[in-house]
């Protein structure tokens, strides 16, 4: 019981402290072609508002359609614990809706949204959630490169804010010297 506390209480502390006044902005996203997004990508960089970003060695397998329905297993390495933990998140080729499956909060119900998408190199997902008069973003940047070509990168990911009129948050990149 005390571990779920530690764990609700690590969670909720950045998302107090990184809320942004009004309401989530709303966005459509960029519409992204799942049987392209299947296979290996590393997770490069978390917004540093993220949940935790304290994880190393990211991967993500994204598995193939199935019936518009596709599964992503993310492994990490806790810095914190030095344990390696894993989530799978389920989600639908018509909708933004992503269902996590978290070991020890159980299931949360997360929309995200793609920023911009080459499924050949990278991938920006941008997520906010409400509470009240007040919102929280959180984003991610996926790589197919476990060190990709930094400047690229950099320039694809102020395009793709820039492309919806969010401001870009401060990253934290996710170390990948595996």
């Amino acid at each position: 019981m005390l571990r779920v506390l530690i764990i609700n209480f690590l969670i909720l502390i950045p998302l107090v402290l990184s809320q942004q006044p009004g309401r989530c902005p709303i966005i459509s996203g960029v519409s992204f072609n799942p049987y392209t997004a299947a296979g290996f990508w590393y997770r490069n960089r978390l917004s540093s508002n993220g949940f935790d970003n304290k994880l190393t060695c990211e991967t993500i397998l994204f598995s193939p359609l199935d019936r518009s329905n596709y599964t992503i297993k993310m492994d990490s390495i806790s810095t914190i614990t030095n344990t390696k933990s894993s989530v799978v998140v389920e989600g639908n080729a018509n909708g933004n809706t992503y269902k996590y499956h978290v070991p020890l909060l159980g299931e949360i119900d997360i929309d995200a949204y793609v920023l911009g998408t080459d499924d050949n190199r990278w991938r920006i997902l941008w997520g906010c959630m409400n509470h009240g008069n007040t919102h929280t973003e959180v984003a991610r940047v996926y790589t197919r490169q476990r060190i990709p070509d930094e400047d690229e990168l950099e320039r694809f990911i102020d395009q793709s804010f820039k492309r919806w009129g969010l401001q870009k948050p401060k990253f934290t990149k996710i170390d990948q010297n595996c």
